[in-house]
């Protein structure tokens, strides 16, 4: 699975296209998260976000359109993919559960971060050449 994703800046939100394996991922997650037993609270807690914040983020993503989202989206994203791997004591528990490796699961969400990274590095302002000390 290709771990870089798509991500560009539109003002203050973000288009995101995800590739098909990587929907499927992203849908394994949500499926997985969907059922875990844990309190609302914990898994608020350890994941950062709601359940249905993470479930809902989850399935519009995971569409073949261009998904825009904010940046409270990219962070439940990031957070499914990079927290669901620790819900599993076993890398084989984690594989039949959902079908991937827990490195899959955080590459993809380093994927996301790097994504995240770019942009912002894209959207830093240029001071202008004069700097409003006069001078020539």
């Amino acid at each position: 699975m290709r771990l870089s994703v798509t991500l560009t800046r539109q003002g203050e939100r973000f288009a995101l296209q995800l590739l098909p394996a990587q929907r499927v991922a992203v849908g394994a997650a949500v499926e997985v998260v969907s059922s875990l037993r844990s309190s609302e609270l914990v898994l608020e807690v350890q994941f950062g976000a709601p359940r249905q914040k993470l479930i809902d983020t989850g399935n519009r993503v995971n569409s073949p359109a261009v998904s825009i989202v904010t940046r409270d989206d990219l962070q439940a994203i990031y957070q499914l993919l990079r927290t669901l791997p620790e819900c599993f004591s076993s890398e084989e528990a984690f594989h039949v559960r959902t079908g991937y490796y827990k490195e899959n699961f955080i590459g993809l969400s380093k994927g996301v971060l790097d994504a995240v990274g770019k942009c912002s590095q894209d959207h830093v302002a240029v001071p202008d050449a004069d700097d409003g000390k006069g001078g020539s």
